[in-house]
């Protein structure tokens, strides 16, 4: 995977699609670059940076007194200066120091240095992978078999510091080191959610109760009581995550990822039987009293459930349904029939009624059969006369493209197409080749008046196919690959819909960031439609793009990751996404080396567009689309989707740059949901009155 592919430092997943939002996180800004060799309190020397993020940085140290590898973690300087938040780190030091199990890496000592007041936190080093490097090496999900071991491990541990009255707060796989012997160690016990909350309280967030959001009990996010059961509900996710590959509950918004883990349902794991998935769902209810008493029971259960499992497949593999019982179809000798005896008709039947049939049987037979051979003869003839009533009216098609008779070749298109032959793929081909001769250029635009003082300016989109989805391992939803035909050219909005323009049309002023050229924003999925149906007149279609139309507007003829490269390098020219400018204390990351100013949306046409001449493809706000979200593995053909979810593409201004790319997809379960990140832009139907340009295009199709 290429780096620019990957989700910012933070994602905390075994494919890269949760990225680890950190909770309400703020970075702090008080730290400095060690290089290897500093010393550190006189007696720690740097090896090496072993991991960096906003609640601190761990160093790999040798420990010139005991001549041993630690793990330093250095506490950030503004927390280290607050007398009152660093009582209580080292009142929650004192328990977790505490803790001796195998499982459980050490928290050895706090030291301060003296001179700068700094707080130094000292750790067991422990040498191997965290589960989501062990897991990826492997290229592969791991069946629920195969992580028990681990699981297991892990149970204990957990057990073991619940029955001292601690909890962890914060388990997930970057939180479980798995060492070169295969040992499990859960690494920042109580520690590190206890340093993230002090950040938070420090720098103003109204909620400072720390964790990972994906990995949070709905417990956590009401801010209520938690306890062991808190833990159990994100171990469970951990599970889910290894066995699955993803999360049960994800979302770049926290509003909306907060709503799906307190209303929602966790969807099965395909890889799970139903009795498994009965166990671990069972430690990822809503309520903490309906969990289980233990991480232990937990994976006891789900070892019981696995060895049911098993036992099953190995059944039916073997014909059997179930134990001692025999499958619904056995299998059965060859030729059976011609052993079975004879057995006279009942002489109720007469001899008479024999006789009769007897001869008359044949004839119903060769009745019977001549009856099916006419049948067949019949779909036969059909077919033939189906397809040479295809080919006539596709080369009529195309001696009329040469010809440019274009009302013509939309004729025989059409008939074409309505002859019904199995292949569609080629009429809809042949049609895209029209359309794309018969219309304007890529990127030319026109103007439709939408209200008083009040324009829309659009941008040609020409037929076309396209590679929809990602072609790299990482994102499950955006996977596989797959070839999108675009058979008709359409007129999409050069920019989001603005404020004045939805003013303009609907008299409403629903954006939390305003401004009249900004793009409307708190927009709903049913809000959106209602726009585009308001704006349609006699003439004029305009509707919101599907996904395939959207993603094959945005890339504007390129494959790349980004519309303009491959390198997220230059996002900054091209999108207003999360950077320096935004204050809001709901994104947890931010490009710190760039600042464009606007702490929120900007206005429309601020930054390079693509290719084609369309802004904010990457940015701003995120688009609602006309079709339902659905996994490409289900429907990879479509254009527009079937489903129960909406799906909104491109990223906004409070999105990391792993958001903005072409194939980045958000899925909503309401159509009634409105964010501050969400807008929208319209599609109008291309119509066939538009005037071609006169230029020489016939593809391959057009010279067979």
């Amino acid at each position: 995977m290429e780096d620019d592919e990957r989700i910012p430092d933070g994602c905390d997943d075994l494919t890269v699609v949760n990225p680890d939002l950190g909770s309400t996180s703020i970075p702090l800004k008080g730290f400095r670059a060690i290089k290897p060799g500093y010393v550190y309190l006189d007696r720690y020397t740097v090896r090496d940076e072993l991991g960096k993020g906003s609640m601190g940085v761990v160093y790999r140290c040798y420990d010139e007194v005991s001549g041993i590898d630690v793990a330093l973690k250095a506490i950030p300087p503004e927390l280290s200066r607050d007398t009152e938040e660093m009582e209580g780190i080292r009142g929650n030091f004192q328990l977790v120091h505490r803790l001796h199990h195998p499982g459980i890496a050490n928290a050895n000592t706090l030291e301060k240095d003296q001179e700068t007041g700094d707080y130094f936190l000292i750790m067991e080093c422990v040498d191997g992978a965290n589960l989501l490097a062990h897991y990826k090496s492997r290229g592969y999900h791991p069946s629920l078999t195969m992580v028990l071991p681990v699981l297991r491990q892990i149970a204990e541990a957990l057990d073991y510091a619940h029955g001292q009255n601690i909890i962890h707060r914060d388990i997930k796989p970057s939180n479980v080191q798995i060492t070169t012997e295969g040992v499990v160690k859960i690494l920042d016990f109580g520690l590190a959610q206890q340093i993230q909350s002090s950040i938070l309280r420090i720098a103003g967030a109204e909620d400072s109760k720390g964790g990972t959001p994906y990995f949070m009990a709905p417990e956590q996010w009401k801010g209520q009581f938690q306890d062991a059961a808190t833990d159990q509900y994100a171990f469970a996710i951990l599970a889910y995550q290894l066995v699955a590959g993803k999360c049960p509950f994800q979302s770049p918004d926290l509003m909306v990822l907060r709503e799906m883990v307190l209303n929602e349902k966790p969807p099965k794991p395909e890889s799970l039987s139903e009795e498994e998935w009965k166990v671990l769902r069972k430690a990822m209810e809503k309520e903490r009293i309906d969990r289980y008493s233990s991480c232990t029971e937990l994976v006891e259960n789900l070892e019981n459930a696995s060895k049911v499992s098993s036992s099953s497949r190995a059944q039916v593999l073997d014909g059997q349904s179930g134990p001692g019982r025999q499958a619904t179809r056995p299998k059965v000798p060859r030729k059976t029939w011609l052993k079975r005896k004879y057995r006279p008709p009942s002489r109720e039947l007469g001899t008479r009624r024999m006789l009769v049939g007897v001869f008359l049987f044949p004839v119903l037979a060769c009745g019977i059969a001549g009856a099916s051979a006419l049948s067949w003869g019949q779909m036969y003839a059909d077919a033939r006369s189906q397809k040479s009533a295809y080919v006539a009216a596709r080369q009529s098609a195309i001696d009329a493209v040469k010809a440019r008779d274009w009302e013509g070749a939309w004729h025989f298109s059409n008939k074409a197409l309505e002859t019904g032959v199995r292949d569609t793929h080629d009429a809809l081909k042949l049609q895209m080749v029209i359309n794309k001769a018969a219309s304007p250029r890529a990127g030319t635009t026109r103007v439709v008046h939408l209200a008083e003082e009040v324009d829309l300016e659009l941008v040609w989109i020409p037929a076309g196919t396209y590679l929809q989805g990602s072609f790299f391992s990482g994102h499950y939803d955006e996977e596989p690959a797959h070839k999108v035909m675009i058979p008709r050219g359409f007129w999409v909005g050069k920019y989001e819909i603005t404020q004045v323009q939805y003013a303009g049309v609907t008299g409403q002023h629903p954006s939390q960031h305003i401004g009249n050229r900004h793009p409307v924003d708190s927009i709903s999925w049913k809000e959106a439609d209602a726009f585009a149906r308001a704006i349609s007149k006699e003439g004029l279609s305009f509707r919101l793009p599907t996904e395939a139309e959207w993603e094959y507007a945005c890339r504007a003829g390129r494959q790349a990751p980004y519309y303009f490269g491959s390198s997220r390098s230059g996002l900054n020219r091209y999108a207003n996404y999360a950077d320096a400018s935004n204050t809001s204390p709901l994104i947890d990351w931010r490009d710190t080396l760039h600042s464009d100013g606007f702490n929120g949306t900007a206005p429309a046409g601020s930054f390079k567009p693509n290719a084609w001449g369309l802004y904010d493809m990457a940015g701003n706000v995120a688009e609602w689309c006309d079709d339902l979200y659905h996994r490409y593995q289900f429907s990879p053909s479509l254009d527009k989707s079937t489903g129960k979810d909406h799906v909104a593409r491109g990223g906004s201004w409070a999105s990391a740059p792993a958001y903005c790319r072409s194939a980045s997809r958000q899925e909503f379960r309401s159509v009634d949901a409105s964010l501050g990140t969400t807008g929208f832009r319209v599609v109008l139907d291309g119509e066939q009155g538009d005037t071609p340009f006169a230029r020489p295009l016939l593809p391959d199709i057009l010279n067979e």
